[in-house]
């Protein structure tokens, strides 16, 4: 699969992932124009670790129940043009296994997203877009009675993936 991006696009590519048969890894890919070193992460799905094969890109792992793993390789595009993505079974952590017709994994939900990971966009038959994950004032979240800890929400700062901020707006 490829697509358009300009420098500086910051792409994730995911996909949902179980051990099957044979316990063989995955690997995510971002080839093309727009890499400067092929961007290649292996993913060990049985025991939930990754192995950067080729390039500098952030990789992430998160588990889900059934025995899924979420997948995700995260590259910015160094100039504007195109980039392939490839999703490809391994073996020890080589991208050239081709399989023996009996072992493998489950995949489903791969997405390629611009501006970092988003959350799964459930689509069949043809490709699914939405307006960007939203998460701020107003925006509608959830409550709960359990006692906040977390800092303020505030406009114009940038926080680590993943961490916790409270709305004032709505406490």
């Amino acid at each position: 699969q490829t697509a358009a991006v300009e420098i500086g696009d910051r792409l994730a590519l995911s996909v949902y992932g179980k051990l099957g048969p044979g316990e063989r890894g995955l690997a995510l890919i971002f080839t093309g124009p727009s890499v400067s070193t092929n961007q290649i992460v292996s993913f060990d799905l049985g025991a939930l670790d990754a192995t950067v094969i080729s390039g500098s890109s952030e990789w992430m792992m998160e588990r889900l129940p059934g025995g899924f793993a979420r997948c995700t390789v995260i590259f910015t595009a160094v100039t504007s043009g195109f980039v392939a993505t490839q999703i490809r079974p391994t073996l020890n952590n080589s991208i050239t296994y081709v399989g023996d017709g009996s072992s493998g994994n489950y995949i489903f939900g791969a997405m390629l997203s611009n501006r970092g990971p988003s959350s799964y966009i459930k689509t069949a038959d043809v490709p699914g877009t939405r307006a960007a994950d939203v998460i701020g004032p107003g925006a509608g979240l959830v409550y709960s009675s359990v006692p906040i800890t977390e800092p303020l929400w505030a406009a114009g700062t940038t926080y680590a993936a993943k961490a916790l901020v409270r709305d004032a707006a709505n406490i």
